[in-house]
């Protein structure tokens, strides 16, 4: 049996509208994650993965909990210093392999360098 996104959260698949965009993920129910409570109806994009590293890292997967933690907390105004511990705690609690898990956190760790330093987009990240 393969494992579906389906299969572990109560989400529904907004198709993008342009091949640009990744598809995003509305919770049909609230979801606890490493203690924080994500109300039904937030929409994530999952894992923000660049489309040349989705066959390594696809948006969705055992962290999709975990990146929606991460994109919930940031959205809700939580500074990016504590939002990255939690992902980091929530792969632990995804049993996400450690050599995963270090390639997924140096990743948000380097998109929030890059935001900081090269973007206007600066939200959750000073």
């Amino acid at each position: 049996m393969s494992w579906s996104i389906a299969d572990e959260l109560p989400v529904d698949i907004l198709l993008p509208v342009n091949w640009r965009d990744p598809p995003r993920f509305r919770l049909h129910e609230a979801i606890e994650v490493c203690g924080v409570l994500i109300h039904a109806g937030f929409i994530t994009d999952g894992a923000s993965v660049p489309r040349y590293l989705w066959p390594l890292f696809p948006p969705i997967g055992r962290y999709f909990r975990a990146a929606a933690v991460h994109d919930y907390l940031l959205d809700s105004g939580t500074p990016w210093k504590a939002a990255n511990r939690v992902f980091k705690q929530a792969l632990i609690h995804s049993n996400i392999p450690r050599w995963r898990r270090v390639m997924m956190v140096a990743a948000v760790r380097f998109h929030g360098w890059y935001k900081v330093n090269f973007t206007d987009d600066v939200r959750g990240f000073k």
